[in-house]
């Protein structure tokens, strides 16, 4: 008895594992990297296998309608890890390695970010998008 309650709990685990794989495995992944100052978003997928991302929008996080960056890519740009800091960030600072971007915000050569002011960043790839939040320190 205890032999077929395991059983069916390791599959109903299983089910449920590849819903969750089956739902998240096409979306952009986001992770940070904090090295003094900077932080590094990357954007990164498995090995070295080309990203194609259509949208990048980075907002404060407690007014995410208050976009600070905002690029979007007609042709999938690979774009597969950035680098930002407080205070004034280029907006060539992000750079694609396949394809290209066009800013629509700001429209200035740069944004400001600002040091422990939390915010979010939107990454989104065959329309299908991910955000994840970071401060810079």
């Amino acid at each position: 008895m205890i032999f077929k309650w395991a059983s069916v709990s390791l599959l109903v685990l299983l089910f449920l594992f590849t819903i969750v794989v089956w739902f998240n495995w096409d979306r952009p992944n986001i992770g940070f990297e904090v090295s003094g100052k900077d932080t590094v978003v990357h954007l990164e997928t498995l090995a070295d296998y080309p990203t194609h991302i259509d949208r990048i929008v980075i907002a404060k996080e407690d007014h995410p309608a208050d976009c600070v960056f905002e690029a979007i890519s007609e042709d999938h740009a690979n774009i597969h890890r950035f680098k930002v800091h407080a205070g004034s960030n280029a907006v060539s600072a992000i750079r694609a390695f396949g394809g290209t971007y066009e800013v629509l915000f700001p429209h200035a050569t740069s944004f400001v970010l600002r040091q422990n002011q939390p915010y979010l960043v939107t990454v989104c790839e065959g329309g299908k998008c991910r955000s994840a939040h970071f401060t810079i320190q």
